[in-house]
């Protein structure tokens, strides 16, 4: 890990932090956690509670840059060249059906996202058959490969699959063979479609371990005395070499490279949905690492320019103890637990004698449903599988199997997620005397899972609601009927 540092010792004054961390709250930005590093120390590091270090995150198509990576070292050993066709690592798919322009289709124009497609392929991946490779090999092609950005996460699922052809291992084992190993990233899991990373989404890291690849892309790809990535891969990988014509939103219009957005003509990120980002800024030798919530992440760049990217020193500024304490209450303000007032109902003494059976609305499986009950703590129990504990004065800690799914954007949740056990934090409180609320914080998928159980004689009623599904409009072309669940499930259910 990173050693700690006084931000003044690193050329960074602490009331900018501190003024940053006060506007991210004023503007309502929902932010997780939050790393800067300059000079190779860490000048700040922030997790909002219940979030904790060690969380693993998460992080959406910010997996797309360790595709690349993972891409850079097969170039740098040989087993591929960017310049090679798609359709060479595919014969078998490849007839006289397939549009004529796939031929010309390359791994540079996959890293590009330059595929040709006139929208993002993965809708139709998600939702179609097993064989993704057919499903991305077979649409219409709009554009002459490499001519035309449309953000296409099927191309980036094409180059795990490739990589695995010529390594002959998932992508993940190999990455962790020859990048993540050396950069001594332990707690690291990717989804998997088959035995295939999903490429473009699906990777679940610690923030701490996120800034580590910024830190491997800031340093020209060498870690320690260990050159894993060529310069000339990590200086190709995050130039502008495809504009993206997109300018709804000014962070998303600066070009894009390998799997890696540009944040401005002197700095490069790796970005995925609701804010999950690892910004490198090599001309101020600085990473900044953000998890968050939010539909619209652009909103916290200009607040990141105006407080941590301005007023920089190449020479240490005098420490200030004043301006250091007061960064330091800002810090402790995000981590400070959270105390509600006591709620309580006639029921807490009933529940516990009672169990339910219930099921979804319009859907035939029915679950057994259980409730306990200590003073401040309460617990649910789905099927036996799935117990969520909670306080009804702070938030309880644990980890669970599901039945209900957790909440997650991820366009499909593979076996590996589905059998493992997730973490979260969690709070309950009684609206009234048959209305019992039960926030559970999935703090690895970073949104929140609202329980609301409405309790009449011996009825049930119950609706589950994930706050993703407000976030979900701000993200183009993605579609699935199959994973993603944003929807309210309302479940009906009885005492017998």
């Amino acid at each position: 890990m990173f050693e700690k540092a006084v931000p003044e010792d690193l050329g960074i004054r602490s009331i900018n932090i501190a003024d940053f961390l006060k506007e991210v709250k004023e503007a309502r930005f929902n932010m997780h956690s939050l790393l800067i590093l300059r000079h190779g120390k860490i000048a700040a590091e922030v997790y909002d509670y219940p979030y904790r270090r060690n969380d693993k995150r998460l992080v959406y198509s910010t997996s797309k840059t360790f595709t690349s990576t993972a891409v850079g070292v097969a170039v740098k050993e040989g087993l591929l060249s960017v310049e090679d066709r798609v359709l060479d690592y595919f014969k078998e798919y490849d007839t006289e059906y397939l549009d004529p322009k796939l031929n010309n289709l390359t791994i540079r124009n996959l890293l590009m996202m330059a595929t040709g497609h006139g929208q993002d392929s993965i809708p139709d991946i998600c939702n179609g058959g097993d064989d993704w490779v057919k499903t991305f090999l077979t649409r219409e092609m709009t554009y002459e490969p490499g001519t035309r950005f449309v953000y296409d996460s099927g191309g980036t699922y094409m180059l795990s699959e490739i990589i695995s052809h010529v390594t002959g291992m998932k992508m993940a084992d190999y990455l962790k063979k020859k990048v993540l190993d050396p950069l001594e990233i332990e707690d690291f899991l990717w989804e998997t479609h088959g035995d295939v990373n999903t490429g473009a989404w699906g990777v679940l890291i610690r923030p701490c371990d996120l800034l580590k690849l910024g830190v491997l892309y800031l340093n020209k790809g060498k870690w320690n005395e260990e050159q894993i990535l060529t310069e000339e891969w990590v200086e190709t990988a995050t130039s502008n070499l495809i504009p993206t014509g997109t300018k709804q939103y000014a962070s998303w219009s600066r070009g894009y490279g390998y799997q890696i957005w540009r944040n401005n003509e002197n700095s490069f990120r790796a970005d995925g949905a609701f804010g999950q980002s690892c910004m490198v800024f090599p001309e101020e030798d600085m990473v900044i690492v953000i998890t968050s919530e939010e539909s619209d992440s652009s909103r916290v760049f200009p607040l990141i320019e105006k407080h941590l990217l301005s007023g920089l020193s190449e020479e240490a500024y005098m420490r200030n103890a004043k301006t250091y304490e007061i960064m330091l209450q800002r810090i402790k303000q995000y981590e400070r637990p959270v105390l509600s007032e006591p709620s309580s109902s006639y029921l807490e003494y009933l529940l516990p004698e009672r169990h339910y059976f219930f099921k979804e609305e319009h859907k035939m499986e029915q679950y057994e449903l259980d409730f306990y009950i200590d003073n401040d703590k309460m617990a649910f129990e789905i099927n036996g599988k799935q117990r969520i504990e909670s306080s009804n004065t702070s938030f309880c800690e644990g980890e669970t199997a599901y039945v209900i799914m957790p909440p997650t954007a991820s366009p499909i949740i593979g076996e590996e997620q589905r059998t493992r056990k997730w973490n979260y934090s969690a709070h309950h409180k009684w609206i009234d005397d048959g209305t019992l609320e039960v926030d559970v914080i999935y703090r690895e998928t970073g949104h929140i899972q609202k329980w609301l159980f409405t309790f009449t004689g011996n009825n049930l009623i119950t609706v589950v609601s994930n706050s993703c599904k407000k976030l979900v409009d701000m993200v183009p072309g993605v579609v699935s009927d199959k994973n993603m669940e944003f929807a309210d499930k309302v479940f009906f259910g009885k005492c017998k």
